[in-house]
């Protein structure tokens, strides 16, 4: 037996039985909620105890916790946060995610360091691109002078989420094990968009759901389990992609017909959410990368949404509250884009009193964490007064455009280090597309589409600034590096390493 402590451990843990520590997770999950109507400290306490045991879970499970892990924003924080914990913990509770990353990553980073494959995990281009990115914007705040505290805040916020993409190379997946991840996390998005649907046909607090009541006449939006229908939309985009890839790539039978139906549950809450930002992303992201790789998956989409579009308009609606407002996609975004001449739209209204700011900062921008974002609402911001951006934002604390608060805050060179960024991670599953067949297409080609979307959705969001989605973004690209042509036309190669690979 080894005489190191971390694999003494998990030569221990390899004897529990994965049972058990699910039983144990929940007792102490159950404790920590009952902790919170005690005290905030018994809360706290029981909350760092229940992060012990889901690191020590890591060590035994690396790939079932990082699933885990990204769901943890929108399904822990958002919902279960919200709906069990009393209010004066719940914002401790929305640091749940952050600080269960920052346990996993210091678990995997150890375990990863006496394998050997912490370095592997590391050396890839998208950490000289982090690099560049992180000289902009530290560049940025010295020529703004903004204070450390704040700069920090401005890029944690935007960058935290990226060591997602090392996490899964840290650990190493084969091609079905990439394919077993993206399944785990589309049954869990499927099994969200079924409850909108649930909460549209019966009432919209099904199972202790909030709705969210549109305000151009849309009535109720579903959010299911995250709250938010545009969060709700957003991962439905991410995981829609992934799912038509595989439908079209199926072999006839009887699967076929299970990923039909999880492809038309997650069109049809897709259109009850009324996000016409994840439509937008769907649309054009998911539109123009299928028209370039498969235009059957894009044929596929089409038929789906055809049958979807009239279930969403005929079907019954709130039989359990005495009926819901019709569908009507069409009238209620005539209405929305009709805002926009009147200068009613607030996004609108956003990008003009931007372009000022951005015409007066163009290179370098005011500075990370100085507009638009987590951070200069937390801090404030003198900008916000000098342009008068805090007139627009009496009702909310983010400007819900993730690139007009990237270009403004960290200017042209900021934004185009981090598009080179993302470009950088998705170079990989792009090149694994070509010559691969099956399963070993609709994963790189699910995950190229996914970020697509996102990229596109967050012009109407901050998507990629927060955690909810941003998890899932930088772990699908982790998840993508570690495709390569050789091993999707012929099986992982013998004796390979998948951390080290692309």
């Amino acid at each position: 037996m080894s005489t190191s402590g971390s694999l003494t451990i998990g030569q221990q843990l390899q004897s529990i039985p994965p049972r058990a520590v699910a039983v144990l997770a929940a007792a102490v999950t159950a404790i920590t909620v009952l902790a919170a109507y005690l005290s905030t400290t018994a809360f706290v306490v029981s909350g760092v105890a229940l992060l012990a045991l889901l690191g020590l879970a890591t060590v035994r499970w690396p790939r079932v916790m990082l699933v885990v892990l990204v769901l943890s924003p929108p399904l822990i924080d958002l919902y279960a946060g919200q709906r069990l914990l009393p209010e004066q913990a719940q914002s401790v509770a929305r640091l749940f995610s952050e600080a269960l990353l920052l346990v996993m990553t210091a678990v995997l980073a150890v375990v990863a360091a006496r394998r050997g494959t912490l370095v592997p995990a590391l050396r890839h281009p998208v950490t000289v691109a982090i690099g560049v990115f992180l000289a902009v914007t530290l560049a940025s705040a010295i020529v703004n002078a903004v204070p450390p505290t704040i700069a920090s805040a401005g890029i944690i916020f935007t960058l935290d989420a990226a060591v997602l993409f090392f996490l899964p190379r840290m650990v190493g997946y084969s091609h079905e094990e990439r394919n077993q991840a993206l399944w785990a996390v589309a049954a869990v998005v499927t099994i969200s968009a079924l409850l909108a649907i649930g909460q549209t046909i019966l009432t919209p607090d099904l199972l202790g759901a909030d709705p969210v009541v549109g305000r151009s006449g849309e009535g109720v939006r579903p959010g299911s389990l995250v709250r938010d229908p545009n969060i709700l939309g957003t991962l439905i985009g991410l995981t829609l992609p992934f799912t038509m890839f595989s439908l079209v790539r199926q072999p006839p039978g009887r699967r076929r017909w299970l990923v039909a139906g999880a492809a038309f549950a997650l069109t049809l809450a897709l259109l009850l959410t009324y996000s016409r930002g994840s439509w937008q992303g769907v649309i054009v992201g998911f539109g123009i990368v299928a028209l370039l790789i498969d235009r059957r998956a894009l044929l596929a989409f089409i038929l789906i949404l055809a049958l979807a579009y009239p279930t969403a308009v005929l079907m019954p609606k709130g039989l359990l509250t005495g009926g819901g407002a019709s569908y009507d996609p069409v009238q209620t975004t005539i209405t929305r884009l009709g805002n926009v001449p009147l200068g009613r739209d607030l996004r609108m209204q956003f990008i003009k009193n931007g372009i000022p700011i951005f015409e007066d900062h163009p290179w370098l921008g005011v500075g990370p964490g100085r507009y638009g974002g987590a951070a200069a609402s937390i801090f404030g911001s003198p900008i916000y007064a000098e342009y008068r951006t805090d007139k627009l934002l009496r009702n909310q604390e983010t400007v819900d455009n993730f690139w007009l608060h990237l270009g403004i805050e960290v200017g042209i060179l900021g934004t185009i280090a981090f598009i080179t960024l993302v470009l950088t991670a998705a170079y990989a599953p792009i090149r694994a597309l070509r010559g691969a067949i099956g399963s070993r297409f609709a994963v790189p080609a699910g995950i190229v589409s996914g970020v697509v979307v996102v990229s596109v959705a967050t012009i109407t969001t901050m998507l990629l600034e927060g955690n909810t989605v941003a998890f899932l973004f930088w772990f699908l690209l982790g998840l993508g590096s570690m495709t390569w042509p050789a091993a999707l036309r012929t099986g992982d190669p013998p004796g390979s390493a998948p951390a080290s690979a692309g």
